[in-house]
């Protein structure tokens, strides 16, 4: 064996851990690595490192992390319990035989991708999983499209609050509620569901009592399916009737208002540091993506992620191009911005005045009307603060440099000038607050990241407002 080849990265994945959220999660990969690390040290090599998926298709996945992080480890060979916990897909294995390393695979030797032989059969075997992968994905979409025109939820991970699916009971997953866990998913709601917003309790206690991540309790607050909202393909449909509701749509739906204004919440949230962090767009799911050491989609960390220098550089050079072709004369923010901020503040207050008497004894049924109002109301001036912030931002930005770009006589731009300021705009973007600067890009551009490699599939999409 050369000498280049004397060491080498060990990778292990299991496409489903059925025994996730228990003590045992994670033990199948830890069984791959455990024979993988007895298996090197019987053939003489020394292992560099560990990069595991858990609980990750090779197929269904459009993005696994520690397959990513192996090959950005430019390793000298690879030691896998079996080549398909490495590869299943044709493209994947072309990425792997680009490295020209070996592959050592504890239970059938060793694939040497750097001869012809050793390509042509891996190739072949890669092709056979993707066939089996396409076949077996025929045959479960026809046996989802019966379970979808029944209105049950489909096959996958048993959700917080109901019960496994059992078949000497005749049982699906998620369909019958849990007699320890429902409860307290029907507590939570109904907790967060208090009009009174003193006796409200917010995420982080929820968070704290159950031992999990602020994520998790949000993401169960906000699940249509616990009253009865089901989802198949991006398309929502109502569930059968032999499904149980853990909450009803009254309670969901003011859960859903008093989450987005923060009504729960008496103090300020976390700071925004990042340009497009809750900005950008999931390619995938549509969903937001946020910075957590890159940006990615919190809803399914198998979407789309990618480095946050690229964005925000993309981002800047965006923005600052928009500008420098925005030199006409700007528009005059109206006083209204003034009259805006004003009147956030007395929504506070009115909202206040209301659970007072809620707290007095006035029946909810005549308090409700008016506070519905004034969250209507609320959202309605934030969102027009946000279009005038970023017409200001922009106004101010451009104020000073039109005076060098555009002509006095004719009121035309300098192009020349203007493709020579661009360095200088951006110098002035970067200048301004982050809330400047987010409520600019907010105003102006949609930005989607899609799934692939580089910088090259972040798309940054002019929303075409006039100036």
């Amino acid at each position: 064996m050369e000498e280049q080849h004397r060491s080498a990265w060990i990778y292990t994945r299991l496409s489903e851990d059925k025994k996730k959220g228990t003590e045992k999660e994670g033990a199948t990969v830890a069984r791959q690595e455990r024979d993988c690390r007895q298996w090197a040290d019987n053939n003489g090599i020394i292992v560099l490192g560990v990069k595991k998926d858990n609980d990750v298709s090779a197929t269904r996945s459009k993005y696994r992390k520690g397959f990513e992080q192996l090959l950005r480890e430019n390793p000298p060979g690879i030691i896998v319990w079996h080549q398909d916990r490495l590869l299943r897909k044709t493209k994947d294995l072309e990425r792997i035989i680009e490295l020209g390393i070996p592959v050592y695979s504890v239970t059938s030797g060793v694939l040497d991708l750097s001869t012809p032989q050793g390509r042509a059969i891996a190739r072949t075997v890669a092709t056979w999983s993707t066939y089996e992968g396409e076949h077996r994905d025929e045959r479960q979409g026809a046996a989802l499209d019966e379970i979808h025109a029944n209105r049950e939820p489909v096959p996958g991970k048993r959700r917080f609050g109901y019960l496994a699916a059992d078949e000497k009971a005749g049982r699906r997953v998620n369909c019958k509620k849990h007699p320890v866990e429902a409860p307290i998913v029907k507590a939570m709601f109904e907790s967060m569901a208090d009009p009174d917003p003193d006796q409200r309790r917010s995420i982080n206690s929820w968070a704290e009592e159950l031992g999990w991540r602020r994520t998790r309790v949000r993401e169960t607050l906000t699940n249509k399916a616990y009253m009865g909202i089901l989802t198949r393909r991006g398309v929502e449909f109502e569930a059968a009737k032999h499904v149980d509701r853990l909450v009803s749509k009254e309670i969901f739906e003011t859960v859903q208002n008093h989450l987005a204004t923060h009504l729960h919440a008496r103090r300020p949230g976390g700071v925004i540091r990042h340009l497009a962090s809750g900005i950008a767009r999931c390619g995938v799911c549509g969903g937001p993506m946020s910075y957590r050491n890159a940006y990615l989609c919190l809803a399914n960390l198998s979407h789309p992620c990618i480095k946050g220098d690229w964005v925000d550089k993309k981002i800047r050079f965006e923005i600052a191009s928009y500008l420098v072709g925005s030199m006409r004369d700007p528009r005059i923010v109206p006083p209204r911005l003034s009259e805006i901020e004003r009147r956030l503040p007395l929504i506070d207050v009115e909202e206040a005045e209301w659970a007072e008497a809620k707290a007095g004894g006035m029946r909810w049924s005549l308090i409700a009307p008016h506070v519905e109002a004034l969250l209507t109301e609320r959202e309605r001036l934030l969102s027009e603060r946000t279009a005038l912030l970023a017409a200001s931002t922009r106004a101010s930005i451009l104020s000073d440099l039109r005076r060098a770009v555009v002509e006095p006589a004719t009121h035309r731009v300098d192009w020349d000038a203007a493709g020579a300021l661009l360095r200088e705009v951006q110098r002035r973007f970067d200048a301004r607050s982050i809330e400047d600067q987010r409520a600019l890009i907010a105003a102006h551009f949609e930005i989607v990241i899609h799934p692939g490699r580089g910088p090259s599939r972040i798309a940054v999409i002019s929303k075409d407002e006039e100036i």
